[in-house]
C-alpha cells in the first residue's frame, strides 16, 4: 500500500472512531447525568483529553463542554468546575480561540481563590496558562503579572545534593 492510500485509510478510521465516540458518550451522558454526575464528568474529561491527543479538537471541545454542563446542573464540587473550565480554556488557547479562553481561565481562577481546598499547584498552573495566553496576544504587562503571581504561589525548593 502506498503512503497516500495509507494516509487516507488512517484518516477515514480516525473520523469514524471520533464520530462513534462522540455519539456514544453523548448517549451515556444523557443516561447517567442525574445518577453519577462526578463520574460522568471524569469520563468526559478523559474522553476530551483522548480526542485532544488525536487532534480532534472540535470533538474534544464537545466533551469538555458537556462536562461543564453536567457540573453546572448538579450540586457538584466547585473545584471540579474550575478544572473543567481551565481545561476548556487551555483547549481554546491551544487552538487559537483566545477570546473564548480568557473568560474561562478567569472564572476558574475565581472559583479556586474562593475555595480553601484549592491545590496551590493547580492555582499556579491556571495563572501560568493565563500568562501564556496574554503573551500570545502580545499583552506583555498582563502576562508578566500572571507569571509573577504564579511564581509567588509555586514554592521552589532547592535540590539537596549530597556533600562530597
Amino acid at each position: 500500500m502506498d503512503l497516500y492510500r495509507y494516509w487516507q485509510e488512517a484518516t477515514r478510521n480516525k473520523a469514524s472512531v471520533e464520530g462513534e465516540l462522540v455519539e456514544n458518550l453523548t448517549q451515556l451522558v444523557d443516561r447517567l447525568r442525574r445518577q453519577q454526575p462526578k463520574k460522568v464528568v471524569n469520563q468526559l474529561m478523559r474522553a476530551g483529553k483522548f480526542l485532544e491527543d488525536l487532534a480532534c479538537y472540535f470533538s474534544a471541545e464537545i466533551m469538555y463542554s458537556l462536562a461543564r454542563d453536567v457540573v453546572s446542573t448538579q450540586e457538584a464540587d466547585s473545584l471540579l468546575m474550575a478544572k473543567v473550565l481551565s481545561t476548556l480554556g487551555n483547549l481554546f488557547q491551544e487552538t487559537g480561540k483566545y477570546a473564548k479562553a480568557m473568560p474561562l481561565f478567569e472564572e476558574a481562577l475565581g472559583i479556586m481563590k474562593r475555595n480553601a481546598d484549592t491545590d496551590q499547584q493547580e492555582l499556579a498552573e491556571t495563572l501560568r496558562q493565563m500568562g501564556t495566553l496574554c503573551k500570545k496576544q502580545g499583552k506583555y504587562p498582563a502576562a508578566e503579572e500572571h507569571f509573577k503571581n504564579a511564581l509567588k504561589i509555586t514554592k521552589v525548593t532547592p535540590a539537596v545534593f549530597p556533600s562530597r
